[in-house]
């Protein structure tokens, strides 16, 4: 008996020559690999005790989850990590595996990171994944997975990164989520979600990246994502949002990237986005959104890429767009826009693409257009 050490390795095949070995007792021991199939020659053997070697049982679990054509010890693949006798990691993106999540994954209660994502994957997703409580990272992106999303992932107090986009789940999202205080990134983009986004949402105090976008989301946008001090970016396109656009925004001083577009938003945009000083991309376009376009955006130094086409704005064009400097992409265009075309557009030395057309502009077409050299559409 050589149980309650700290024995490591493998157990040896070559006990297939210990006839007479009536009883082996190895277990609390760090033990690693499958049990050798040469032990079934043993005629004798009549007790065989490896508790506490869990790595033989979560190994089972890891080759449920790869298929029959993995039946070896698990922590030799590239694809899994073991630390301290235990799977830590299991890395299985883009393998071409296909059926159900197995609900065993939840007992891998050492597990940090469970990436399966770019696979076959179908049914729903297991709610025993709630139970892994030092979970870090989970990717089940780019799957055929359907069914509501488990509220009981919403106890993974751990995680920093959840994607389950490119799916087709369905159902709302977890009010759950928002005890996630150590989520960084999470998407749930390209899947058939709907009703309205949490509230909850603005606990969220760590949140880099927020990409809801291409679901069927309904409601307004929650004021309390101006809690979101440290989002970056925040995509919220092509769903079925109404009401207006949070002045709360004014608040995300991170924010690089915000994309509304494709909803039925309305209401004037917010003066308070010219607060937003590290902001490159403002897609507000094909939504319902009027009045006229606040000046204060011209004081976004470092936008790239502004589209604002496909809404009922009217008014002049603000001159103080003659400062983004850093502008490539500007529409405006299918608006009620009126008044003459700014001069200062000629400041633009970046400006590749600018839409003005099927608006109520008139002037004349201001020579410093000349200076666009950059230009490629007009």
């Amino acid at each position: 008996m050589l149980y309650s050490n700290n024995l490591s390795g493998v157990i040896p095949k070559e006990f297939e020559n210990l006839k007479n070995l009536e009883k082996i007792n190895i277990g609390n021991n760090k033990l690693i690999g499958s049990i050798p199939p040469e032990l079934k020659n043993l005629s004798k053997l009549k007790h065989l005790k490896l508790n506490a070697c869990n790595i033989y049982k979560e190994c089972e679990i890891v080759n449920k989850l790869l298929g029959e054509k993995y039946m070896t010890e698990c922590c030799s693949y590239n694809c899994v990590t073991c630390l301290g006798g235990h799977v830590s990691e299991i890395n299985l993106n883009n393998f071409n595996l296909s059926g159900s999540i197995p609900p065993e994954i939840g007992k891998l209660s050492y597990l940090k990171k469970l990436i399966l994502g770019y696979n076959n994957f179908s049914g729903s997703i297991p709610p025993e994944l709630g139970n892994l409580s030092n979970l870090m990272k989970l990717q089940l992106n780019n799957n055929n997975l359907s069914g509501e999303i488990p509220p009981e992932l919403g106890n993974l107090t751990n995680i920093t990164d959840l994607s389950l986009n490119y799916n087709n789940l369905d159902g709302s999202i977890p009010t759950e989520f928002g005890k996630l205080s150590s989520l960084t990134e999470l998407s749930l983009n390209d899947n058939n979600l709907d009703g309205s986004i949490p509230t909850e949402f603005g606990k969220l105090s760590n949140l880099t990246e927020l990409s809801l976008y291409n679901n069927n989301l309904d409601g307004s946008i929650p004021t309390e994502f101006g809690k979101l001090s440290n989002l970056e970016y925040l995509s919220l396109n092509d769903n079925n949002l109404d009401g207006s656009i949070p002045t709360e925004f004014g608040k995300l001083s991170n924010l690089t990237e915000l994309w509304l577009y494709n909803n039925k938003l309305s209401g004037s945009i917010p003066t308070e986005l010219g607060n937003l000083s590290k902001l490159k991309n403002l897609h507000l376009y094909n939504n319902t959104l009027s009045g006229t376009i606040p000046s204060e955006l011209g004081i976004l130094s470092n936008l790239e890429y502004l589209s604002l086409h496909d809404n009922n704005l009217d008014g002049s064009i603000p001159t103080e767009f003659g400062k983004l400097s850093n502008l490539e992409y500007l529409s405006l265009s299918n608006n009620n826009l009126d008044g003459s075309i700014p001069p200062e557009f000629g400041r633009l030395s970046n400006l590749t693409q600018l839409s003005l057309h099927d608006n109520n502009l008139d002037g004349s077409i201001p020579p410093e257009f000349g200076r666009l050299s950059n230009l490629t559409q007009l």
